[in-house]
């Protein structure tokens, strides 16, 4: 598949998860039903994604770096629980993906909101999203959640900019931080919103 040179793929703006949150990541992620067919990121690679940024000119990164460096950010105390298949668009999702998801919290949303603003002011038309959520397994179809989740209680508190560079000859990538920004030092951490999801 051939790209435009003058855009940049495969990037994302995501929080960035510590090693405590990486290791409950994956004890979770082993107690799904796999069919082997499935690519299984590595651990420390795993985020919870807020934006795809599908063929981002690459004329606007520079400034894209600089106006999220401006975006507030306070530490967002998320709880992971939720699971599904998301079905890939061959977009903003390349495969159908395997994911865990967070309870809504008002910070996530207005983070969101803050970077979709950012987004726009550089001329970017953010595409349709699907909710705030961590990938587990790429091409994951037939990949089966656990009958029960044990909550991961997360207090996020670093966003990035990251290029995902294609790894020659192999299915993975390689993790670039083109941007990172963290909470103020007194910042205080905003609680989750309880939400029913059914009924």
């Amino acid at each position: 598949m051939s790209h435009d040179p003058l855009t940049v793929q495969n990037l994302f703006i995501g929080l960035v998860p510590g090693p405590r949150v990486q290791a409950a990541l994956q004890r979770h992620r082993a107690l799904w039903r796999w069919t082997g067919r499935e690519l299984l990121p590595d651990h420390r690679l795993l985020h919870l994604k807020l934006f795809a940024l599908p063929g981002l000119p690459a004329q606007v990164v520079p400034t894209l770096r600089r106006a999220l460096r401006k975006v507030p950010l306070q530490p967002i105390e998320l709880v992971l629980r939720h699971t599904a298949i998301l079905a890939g668009d061959g977009s903003t999702l390349a495969t159908d993906q395997a994911v865990i998801l967070a309870d809504r919290n008002q910070a996530l949303e207005t983070l969101r909101c803050d970077i979709g603003a950012v987004l726009a002011d550089v001329g970017y038309e953010v595409p349709q999203l699907p909710a705030p959520h961590v990938a587990l397994a790429l091409d994951a179809s037939g990949a089966r959640p656990p009958l029960a989740v044990h909550p991961i209680h997360w207090r996020a508190g670093e966003c990035a900019l990251i290029w995902a560079r294609a790894v020659p000859d192999s299915p993975y990538a390689w993790h670039d931080v083109l941007e990172s920004w963290s909470p103020a030092p007194t910042a205080v951490p905003a609680p989750p919103v309880q939400i029913t999801l059914f009924g």
